[in-house]
C-alpha cells in the first residue's frame, strides 16, 4: 500500500496546504476536499502508526511516512539562522520560554564548529588495521594509473560497506563531490589524472574527522511529492 493514497481508487488522501482537510463543505473553502482527492479518513482498526497506508488523524500521509505536527514542548540546541531563531519557517515555540544568546561568531563557523565537537568522526570507529589499510591504499596511488587507483579505491569502500558503513559511505560521496572541482582540467590530462587522485585521497583522510550526522524528518516543512496519476 503507499501512504496517502486510497487502496481501492488510486487517488491521494484528500491534504490542504500539509494539514488534513475535511469533506463536505462549502465549495472552495480552504478546508474542502477537491473532486480528484479522497476525503481524509479514519485509520483501520490495529494498523501501525505509519503503516499500511494510513497516518493518524491530523498527520499528512506521503509515500514515505507520516509527517507529524509542530510539537510545541520542543527543545533546539542551536538554531541556524536569526530567522529560526526568532521563530521563521514554523519553529513558532523558539518565540516563548527561550533563552536566546547570540554568539557574534559568522553563523557558518559556529555550526560547523558545533558539529565537531558534539559529533564523532565518520572513522572515529576505524580500528588500526583499517587505518593501516587507509595508509597503504594512499602510498599505492601515485605508482598506479588513475583507472587501478579508482578501481582499488572502489573495492576498499565495499569492504567496509557493512562493517564501517558510514565511514564507507562518507569516503565515496566526498570523494565523488570533490573530483568535481577537476572538471575544468582538460580529461586525461596530467594535471587532471594528479587532481582527481590526491582529492579522493583527501576524501579517505578528510572523512575519519568528518562529523557523523543522520538526518531526521521534523515536521515543520513538508516534502512535495510528484502528483499520482
Amino acid at each position: 500500500a503507499l501512504y496517502g493514497v486510497n487502496a481501492e481508487t488510486g487517488k491521494p488522501v484528500c491534504s490542504y496546504d500539509g494539514l488534513r482537510c475535511v469533506s463536505g463543505g462549502p465549495v472552495g473553502a480552504a478546508d474542502t476536499c477537491d473532486d480528484a482527492y479522497e476525503p481524509a479518513a479514519s485509520c483501520p482498526d490495529g494498523t501501525t502508526f505509519g503503516e499500511g497506508g494510513c497516518c493518524p488523524a491530523g498527520e499528512l500521509c506521503t509515500p514515505l511516512g507520516c509527517g507529524r505536527p509542530i510539537t510545541l514542548l520542543s527543545s533546539y540546541t542551536l538554531a541556524a539562522n536569526d530567522y529560526i531563531a526568532a521563530g521563521g519557517s514554523g519553529f513558532r515555540v523558539l518565540q516563548f520560554n527561550t533563552t536566546q544568546y547570540n554568539t557574534g561568531i559568522p553563523l557558518r563557523d559556529a555550526v560547523v564548529d558545533f558539529m565537531y565537537i558534539n559529533y564523532p568522526g565518520c572513522g572515529s570507529t576505524l580500528p588500526d588495521s583499517e587505518i593501516d589499510r587507509i595508509e597503504g591504499l594512499k602510498a599505492e596511488a601515485d605508482s598506479q594509473t588513475l583507472a587501478d587507483f579508482k578501481a582499488a579505491f572502489a573495492s576498499f569502500i565495499d569492504s567496509l560497506r557493512y562493517s564501517q558503513s558510514r565511514y564507507a559511505a562518507c569516503s565515496e560521496q566526498v570523494a565523488d563531490a570533490l573530483i568535481k572541482d577537476c572538471s575544468y582540467l582538460e580529461r586525461n590530462s596530467d594535471e587532471r589524472i594528479y587532481c582527481e587522485r590526491q582529492l579522493m585521497k583527501s576524501a579517505l583522510d578528510m572523512c575519519i574527522r568528518m562529523p557523523c550526522i543522520e538526518a531526521r524528518e521534523e515536521g515543520r516543512i513538508d516534502r512535495v511529492y510528484p502528483s499520482y496519476e
